[in-house]
């Protein structure tokens, strides 16, 4: 029965490229609605009701989990999967051979109703924005858990990319000039690179 608000959230992404083995580069995502080529990320506030109710992630941890990746539900921030595989002798989950997520790749729990849509694709809520810790001020009444997800399609970086000098003319964005300048031809092309986001909330 208590109430909290949510005051507001952050969005972040970011574009990267393996140049050698121990060297990348990354550029963050700035442009709203930049998508690559062949994926896309979406967005989804969520309610999620008590553990141990109808539609809460049943908790599955794995003895091989991380901070940064865990199965089926964490609550902190965390990559989560059903199943995964990943080549012997390795430890980390960019290097897995296959993957699948949880819950059919759908968020847990339901949308909240914001103004905003339930699921949306641009980045509202640019991570460097300070105007974004007060850009919802919405309340909700417990009990309750509320989580911000993201979904990826990642990239296959296989994409092709026309080949373009170091300089650009005005009127390309960062993510283009990036993409030109470090995918196409031979080499991997830029796929997503890191992906979050965050809440403020009040009680």
């Amino acid at each position: 029965g208590q109430q909290a608000k949510i005051l507001g959230y952050r969005q972040f992404s970011s574009l990267g490229v393996v140049l050698a083995p121990g060297r990348f580069v990354e550029q963050p995502i700035s442009s709203e609605n930049f998508r690559l080529p062949d994926g896309n990320i979406s967005w989804h506030l969520q309610r999620l009701g008590p553990p141990n109710t109808a539609g809460y992630p049943k908790v599955q941890a794995s003895k091989t989990d991380l901070n940064s990746f865990s199965r089926n539900w964490a609550d902190h921030s965390c990559l989560l999967y059903q199943k995964y595989t990943i080549a012997a002798g390795n430890r980390l989950y960019p290097q897995l051979t296959s993957y699948i997520p949880p819950n059919g790749g759908k968020p847990w729990g339901s949308s909240i109703p914001t103004g905003h849509q339930p699921t949306f694709y641009d980045q509202r809520a640019p991570w460097r924005a300070a105007e974004t810790w007060q850009s919802l001020d919405m309340f909700v009444e417990g009990p309750c858990t509320i989580a911000f997800f993201a979904s990826v399609r990642q990239s296959a970086g296989r994409y092709s990319v026309a080949a373009s000098p170091l300089v650009f003319p005005n009127g390309l964005s960062d993510e283009e000039q990036f993409m030109g300048n470090f995918g196409g031809g031979e080499s991997p092309s830029p796929i997503y690179w890191r992906v979050g986001g965050a809440l403020i909330l009040e009680q």
